[in-house]
C-alpha cells in the first residue's frame, strides 16, 4: 500500500527554488538540510551535485555563477556545516558572487544541542546577507527575498529555516510570487556631464595617459580601445579583466604585482590614470606604488574607493560603458596627437643561481607549454598561491569570461571545487591549475568528479612545498626547510580515486597528458613537478630586489 505524507514546509521551500529556475544545487547532507535536499532530487529538471565538503560545495556555487550567469545555489547543514564554509562564503563575499546558501538554523526543540551555533552572528560577520525564517509570516516569501538579495546585490544570500519549521506541514499559500516580481529594472547610471569634460580635458592634457579596465568594464572593452587610440593612451586591466585587450598594441596587460617589469616602469610614469569598473586594491596598485604619482579617477556604479586603501583624486559614479562612450564624443574629433609614449624595455629581476635539481621542470616553461595546448575558449580555473605567478603571467590571450582567479580572500584551496562548479555548467572541457598544498585542502573532491565523471584536466603545480612561504623565510635568513615537505605522488593518489593520473617533468610530458584527455574527455590529474627554489618574476622584485 502507497503512504501518502502530507506536503510539509522543506516541500514548499523546494518549490520556491524551482519556481526562481534552479536546475543546480550542490551541498553536503545534515540534519538540518537533508529532507530539502531530498525534495530537491526528486524534481524534474533539478541536477543536485554532492560535494565532499562544505567549503567545496560554496565553491562549486561560485564556479557555476561565475560562467552561467545565473544564481549559484548551494546547501550545508547547521552548525558546523556553515562554519565549515566561511572561508569559501568569505572570497564569494569579496567576489560579489550571487549565491543563495540553504540551510537549517540551530536546532530549537532540545537543549545544548552540539550543533547550537550563532550562525546569524557568523553570516553578519562575514558579509553575507541573511534571510532567517522564524514563522509562517517569514516563509511566504522567504525564497524569492533570498534569490531578491543574490540578484539585486550581487552577494552571497544564507537562508536559515530551523529543521523543526521545516518539518511542519506546507502553510496555505493564496498566490506565489518569485524574485522576478520583486526585481526593478533600472536604467544604467549616467555620468555627470560636468565631471565626464573636467575628465576629458585632463586626459587631452596628459602627457602618459593610462586607461584601466576592471571587471566592470568588460562588456565596453571596444570603446575603451577606440578612446585609447584617440588619447594616445596605454590600456591595462586588473586581474579580474586579464586578457581583455591582449593582442592590442596599446596593451600593457595587468596592472599590479603580476604586472611584467617593462609594464611597471610605465605605469609609474603615468601622469593620469581612469579606472573603469575597476578597484585599486594594493593587488592592483602594487602595495600603492603604481600610481603614486598619477592623477586618478575612478568611475563605477559602485565606487569602493574608500574600501581599497587607495587615494583616488576623483569619483564618478556612472556606467563605465556610458562613461566611455562620453568621453569618446568630447576627445575623438581632437586633431593634434601627441608624440608617442617610448615603451621602456626593462628585464626582470635575475634569477638566483641554483644547482639544477634532476627530476623536476622550470614551472615557467611547463605553464608556457599549457598555455600553447589549451585552446583559448576552455574555462581556466587558477589557484592562489605562489605558483599562480608564473600561471597568470604565462598564460595570454584569454577572455576574461574564460580565466577565474581565486584569489579574493587570498585563500588556498580554492580552485578544484570553482572549476567543479564551472565543469557542471559549461559544454566544454575545464582546466584546473592548483598548486599541491591546496589540492590537499581539497583533495576530497577527487571523489566528486571522479563520481559524476566531468570533463575536467587538473594541473597540480607540485613544488612539494609551500612555496611562498619558502622564499619569504628565505630573504629573512630563517631556515626555509621547515616549508618543504617533500613531492606528493599526486599521480597514484589519482588513481586511487579512479582518475587517470600522470606524472609532468619535461615538456613532452605536458602534450602528452593533453593529448590524453583530449582524446577521451575523461578526468585527469597532471602531476608537474617544479622546483621550490625558483622564484617567480613577482617574487623576484618583491623579495629579491
Amino acid at each position: 500500500m502507497t503512504v501518502v505524507h502530507p506536503l510539509k514546509v522543506y516541500d514548499f521551500l523546494a518549490d520556491g527554488f524551482v519556481a526562481e529556475k534552479v536546475d543546480t544545487v550542490f551541498g553536503v547532507m545534515g540534519d538540518s538540510n537533508m529532507y530539502w535536499t531530498t525534495s530537491m532530487v526528486s524534481r524534474a529538471g533539478v541536477s543536485v551535485v554532492h560535494a565532499r565538503h562544505e567549503a567545496a560545495a560554496v565553491l562549486m556555487a561560485d564556479g557555476y555563477a561565475r560562467i552561467s550567469g545565473k544564481v549559484g545555489v548551494c546547501s550545508v547543514t547547521c552548525g558546523p556545516g556553515v562554519t565549515h564554509a566561511t572561508s569559501s562564503l568569505t572570497a564569494a563575499v569579496r567576489r560579489r558572487s550571487p549565491i543563495v546558501m540553504f540551510s537549517g538554523g540551530s536546532p530549537t526543540g532540545e537543549h545544548r544541542h552540539p550543533q547550537e551555533f550563532p550562525l546569524e552572528q557568523l553570516v553578519a560577520l562575514v558579509g553575507a546577507d541573511l534571510v532567517g525564517v522564524e514563522d509562517d509570516a517569514d516563509l511566504i516569501d522567504a525564497v524569492p527575498r533570498a534569490f531578491f538579495l543574490a540578484r539585486s546585490r550581487s552577494k552571497p544570500v544564507v537562508l536559515l529555516v530551523s529543521p523543526e519549521l521545516q518539518m511542519r506541514e506546507q502553510p496555505p499559500v493564496k498566490a506565489k510570487i518569485t524574485s522576478d516580481d520583486l526585481i526593478v529594472e533600472s536604467e544604467p547610471i549616467v555620468p555627470d556631464p560636468l565631471a565626464i569634460q573636467e575628465l576629458a580635458k585632463r586626459l587631452n592634457g596628459a602627457r602618459y595617459p593610462v586607461l584601466l579596465a576592471g571587471a566592470g568594464a568588460v562588456a565596453c572593452g571596444d570603446d575603451l580601445v577606440r578612446l585609447a587610440d584617440s588619447l594616445d593612451a596605454h590600456l591595462a586591466t586588473t586581474l579580474a579583466a586579464k586578457g581583455l585587450f591582449d593582442g592590442e598594441e596599446r596593451s600593457l596587460g595587468v596592472s599590479g604585482g603580476y604586472s611584467s617589469s617593462s609594464t611597471r616602469a610605465l605605469l609609474m610614469q603615468a601622469d593620469v590614470v581612469v579606472a573603469f569598473g575597476a578597484s585599486l586594491h594594493y593587488h592592483t596598485t602594487d602595495r600603492g606604488q603604481l600610481f603614486a604619482s598619477a592623477e586618478v579617477t575612478q568611475i563605477d556604479v559602485d565606487p569602493p574607493a574608500s574600501e581599497d586603501g587607495h587615494q583616488v583624486d576623483a569619483i564618478i559614479r556612472a556606467d563605465a560603458g556610458l562613461a566611455t562612450k562620453a568621453l569618446l564624443r568630447l576627445v575623438g574629433s581632437r586633431r593634434s596627437k601627441r608624440p608617442p609614449v617610448e615603451r621602456p624595455v626593462v628585464a626582470p629581476p635575475p634569477l638566483p643561481e641554483l644547482d639544477a635539481m634532476p627530476g623536476v621542470i622550470d614551472p615557467a616553461v611547463a605553464i608556457r607549454r599549457i598555455d600553447e595546448l589549451i585552446p583559448k575558449d576552455w574555462h581556466v580555473v587558477v589557484g592562489a598561491g605562489h605558483f599562480s605567478a608564473f600561471v597568470l603571467q604565462g598564460l595570454r590571450d584569454r577572455h576574461p569570461s574564460f580565466l577565474h582567479t581565486t584569489y579574493n580572500f587570498g585563500a588556498i584551496g580554492q580552485g578544484l571545487a570553482t572549476g567543479i562548479g564551472a565543469s557542471e555548467f559549461s559544454e566544454d572541457p575545464v582546466v584546473v591549475i592548483e598548486g599541491d598544498g591546496g589540492l590537499m585542502q581539497s583533495i576530497q573532491e577527487l571523489e566528486t568528479v571522479a563520481r559524476y565523471q566531468w570533463p575536467l584536466l587538473l594541473f597540480v603545480m607540485n613544488d612539494g612545498a609551500y612555496g611562498s612561504e619558502y622564499h619569504k623565510l628565505m630573504v629573512e635568513g630563517l631556515n626555509p626547510m621547515s616549508s618543504v615537505f617533500g613531492y606528493p605522488d599526486f599521480a597514484r593518489m589519482a588513481q586511487g580515486f579512479g582518475l587517470d593520473g600522470s606524472t609532468i617533468r619535461t615538456p613532452e610530458d605536458v602534450e602528452q597528458a593533453v593529448r590524453g584527455f583530449r582524446q577521451t574527455r575523461q578526468p585527469r590529474v597532471a602531476d608537474v613537478q617544479i622546483d621550490y627554489r625558483v622564484p617567480s618574476e613577482y617574487f623576484r622584485r618583491l623579495y629579491y630586489g
